[in-house]
């Protein structure tokens, strides 16, 4: 059995990857997409994923017809040329996840549905604001938990996996497509009743699968996507009535971590691919240029402590403050002890002084090297340490809350967003700081002319490291020359800086 999935996207920098990665983890073996003149970034990201998986990429070329008219001439177009290759095709769109319940994957799911049976009608479940104002850090998945009723009309509507061979050509919506033969039946196996073609007549059924709709966000996106003219497909009275935020379910966030974590290498590569497109311009230097400039390199690491000098470890994935350290991980602080304000990185090392990969709540990125601003704490001593970035870009503090995960959401620091930094003259397995790669690659960086071309020799060097420590190495970029970095990498931002 072969599955594909068909959409349009336009501008979906922010929710491509983890739709993609959802999908991908779902099984399925195709993804059929059409651009519909994206300008965000949106193909660089589509081009790094189709590296790893079966994506056909077209470019939808008649802007002229009004947007139905588009996604009409698409789909049919979709539909027919899929027909001899694929059992089953789907249509989503990016704010659309599929939700499994009874099956591990899309082909354990639709080979339930034997002939007869040639299309499933997967009704929708609508999410509302979750009353956000600002936009939240993580995807709409893990951000939007609450939700309307079965009987909710919105929620009456469908999405369509159909076998191909048996649509009979002719067009009803993006919802519902008719067939030459056989049954249309509710992911139940039950036969419908339309009150329209694409929305039923009974409440939705959620038992077996349903798709995750998202159609909105907070009142930040809102707004930006009306400025930018592309208003939401519910009005805000609608993604904020209580009606549609009445029904807490918090089960997606459980694929949070891995999703991130399947993420993570194609945000490297994006922006390696990125900064690549900037050699014509910036040619990179050789490596012994690299360090003719010996310029004394002023940074430090130390380890981070927080107020109550408990240990800070990584424990299942997240920076944890640790009541009981286990001892298998520690988390460190990079940063310039010539300043204050200083940029500086957060980041973890296990017992091998081997760099883990980690998260932090409500930060995005997904470096493993976390990018902060080292402040002055109004304890004597004490540093706050402030996001700047991510998918919300909003300034916050990081805080250590008892018994909890690290989360960086505090707008002012008080108590629990003081830290210490206890400098370390070796690694914690008492090597050298000077044997470990990322600690030569610093030096390397501060030590020479501290330009994009130094930036991309380092690229050559270790590509994977660079990325990592991209954040604080733009730190010391002349602005002219961080602003073409910024632009640059625009499509990956959310997740480096």
């Amino acid at each position: 059995m072969k599955v594909a999935l068909v959409g349009i996207v336009r501008n979906e920098r922010k929710d491509i990857l983890p739709w993609l990665g959802w999908h991908a983890k779902l099984g399925i073996d195709t993804f059929v997409l059409f651009d519909d003149h994206s300008d965000d970034g949106t193909d660089l990201l589509l081009k790094t994923a189709s590296l790893h998986l079966d994506i056909r990429l077209f470019r939808i070329e008649n802007v002229a017809n009004a947007f139905p008219d588009r996604k009409r001439i698409v789909y049919l177009d979709a539909l027919n040329g899929l027909k001899d290759s694929f059992d089953w095709v789907g249509f989503l769109d990016s704010d659309e996840y599929l939700n499994l319940y009874r099956h591990d994957d899309i082909h354990d799911f639709l080979a339930h549905y034997a002939p007869p049976v040639n299309a499933v009608a997967l009704h929708r479940c609508t999410y509302g604001s979750n009353q956000e104002i600002l936009h939240p850090d993580y995807p709409d998945f893990h951000a939007f938990t609450r939700h309307g009723p079965a009987g909710h009309p919105l929620n009456r509507w469908i999405k369509s996996f159909i076998r191909p061979a048996f649509f009979n050509k002719q067009w009803e919506n993006s919802h519902y497509f008719p067939l030459s033969e056989g049954r249309y039946v509710t992911a139940e196996g039950d036969d419908i009743e339309w009150e329209q073609p694409g929305q039923t007549r009974t409440p939705a059924q959620w038992q077996t699968a349903n798709i995750l709709y998202y159609p909105g966000g907070s009142m930040e996106e809102l707004v930006a996507r009306a400025l930018r003219g592309h208003p939401a497909s519910l009005s805000t009275g609608e993604l904020y009535s209580e009606e549609l935020n009445s029904i807490q379910d918090s089960r997606p966030q459980g694929r949070t971590v891995a999703l991130l974590q399947w993420m993570r290498p194609l945000i490297t590569e994006a922006a390696t691919l990125a900064l690549l497109a900037l050699e014509p311009l910036f040619p990179p230097l050789s490596d012994k240029t690299l360090k003719d400039k010996k310029v004394q390199a002023e940074f430090k690491i130390a380890r981070l402590l927080p107020w109550n000098m408990q240990k800070l470890e990584v424990q299942a994935g997240f920076a944890c403050l640790q009541e009981r350290p286990q001892g298998q991980s520690e988390i460190f602080l990079l940063y310039d002890q010539s300043l204050l304000p200083a940029p500086s990185l957060i980041f973890a090392l296990d017992s091998h002084n081997n760099p883990i990969n980690f998260l932090i709540r409500a930060d995005s990125r997904l470096s493993g090297f976390l990018p902060y601003q080292r402040l002055p704490a109004p304890e004597t001593g004490a540093i706050c340490l402030q996001k700047q970035g991510g998918l919300s870009q909003r300034r916050t503090f990081l805080t250590a809350v008892p018994h909890e995960p690290l989360i960086a959401d505090r707008p002012v620091p008080a108590a629990w967003e003081n830290f210490d930094t206890v400098p370390c003259t070796r690694s914690p397995n008492n090597r050298k700081w000077d044997d470990l790669p990322f600690v030569r690659l610093v030096r390397d960086f501060l030590s020479g002319p501290r330009t994009i071309r130094s930036i991309l020799s380092l690229v050559h060097k270790d590509h994977v490291l660079t990325i990592r420590l991209l954040p604080f190495f733009m730190e010391y970029l002349s602005p002219e020359e961080k602003r073409i970095v910024q632009s640059q990498l625009s499509a990956v931002q959310p997740y480096l800086f």
